[in-house]
Formats: C-alpha cells, sequence, structure tokens
C-alpha cells in the first residue's frame, strides 16, 4: 500500500550506469578500477547518482563517501566569503605572490603554475586564470575561519573543514556531492 516517489529519471540512470561501467571496462590497461556519476536539476533533486562500477563488487559509494582534496575548484568559495565580508571586490588589485610561514619559522612561497610572481592583477582576473597567489592573499586578508563559516552556513559543506591558509588551495577533503551542492549555490543564487 505505499507509494514511493522519488527523483531518478530512470531512463538518465540506466544510461549513467551503463557509462561507468564501459568507462572503466575502457580504462582497465590504465588501472582504473572505478568511476562515478552524479547529475542533479538546478532545484537541487537527484536526477542520477552512480557511486561505483559495480555495487555488488565494491559498495564504496565514491559521490557520497570519497573525500578527496578538491584543490583549485575550492577557490569560488574564497572569493565568495571576501567578496560576501566586502574585503574585496571583482575588481580589487592583488599581489600574485604570496608567502606562507611553514614550521620553524621557514617562509614558502605559494607556487603559481604560470611561473609569474610579479605585479598585481584583479580579483576577476584572478579567477579566470585560477591564481594560486590572489588566492592565499585573499584567505590571509578574509580570514580561513570566516571561509570555513560561509562554507557550512551558507554553500552546505559537512565535511570538518580546516581552518588554515591552505584552504585556499584546496588542501581540505571533502566529498564530490559536497563540491556538486556547493557550487550549485552559484547557479540558483
Amino acid at each position: 500500500g505505499y507509494v514511493i516517489e522519488g527523483t531518478l529519471n530512470s531512463e538518465g540512470q540506466e544510461y549513467a550506469e551503463e557509462q561507468i561501467k564501459k568507462a572503466v571496462k575502457d580504462l582497465k590497461g590504465k588501472k582504473v578500477t572505478t568511476a562515478a556519476f552524479f547529475m542533479f536539476d538546478s532545484d537541487g533533486a537527484v536526477v542520477a547518482h552512480v557511486g561505483g562500477a559495480d555495487y555488488n563488487t565494491n559498495m564504496f559509494d565514491v559521490i557520497t563517501q570519497g573525500a578527496r582534496q578538491p584543490g583549485s575548484s575550492f577557490k569560488p568559495f574564497i572569493y565568495a566569503t571576501a567578496i560576501n565580508n566586502h574585503v574585496v571586490t571583482p575588481q580589487t588589485m592583488v599581489s600574485k605572490t604570496a608567502y606562507w610561514e611553514k614550521t620553524f619559522g621557514q617562509m614558502v612561497r605559494v607556487q603559481n603554475s604560470d611561473g609569474d610572481y610579479s605585479g598585481e592583477v584583479t580579483v576577476e582576473h584572478a579567477i579566470l586564470k585560477s591564481i594560486n597567489g590572489v588566492a592565499a592573499n585573499v584567505i590571509m586578508r578574509t580570514g580561513p575561519a570566516n571561509v570555513v563559516s560561509l562554507a557550512h552556513n551558507s554553500f552546505g559543506f559537512k565535511s570538518d573543514l580546516a581552518a588554515v591558509p591552505s584552504l585556499a588551495l584546496g588542501a581540505t577533503a571533502v566529498s564530490p556531492l559536497e563540491m556538486a551542492r556547493a557550487y550549485s549555490v552559484f547557479k540558483t543564487g
């Protein structure tokens, strides 16, 4: 007598499952053993969710249980916090060079992928080019604890985010589900 309604699209779910199995099979020579696919609509309703290649072989759900360091994909949350707290605007000029104190008082320069550390750029340009030094400077101005607070309260992160400068470069592990949901906040406003 029960009717259970969900948001999964059965055709999309089947297609996602087939594609995951095919991708793992095709990449077996490269030692790929699993893959995952997750899609939700603009309202946050789950349309398809495949947490691994074969649930009978491995019950680990990469989407919900697979915590990884997000790297540069975490930078938008740094900038969102800084802009929200009126620390910077998209046109604020920020230095591309940043130094962090490491153990025993040693100063370490944050590496930019292009090796260019000269001058300043706008926050907008830094976001576009994903410049590490600018993200490092912005998180220091904003405060890592403020970033963690906004990430939890406005973007829905559940993972224990370390309130440390390296959070600017995505050093704290989160799940793919958390990242997808957090990015949806930008889309939905």
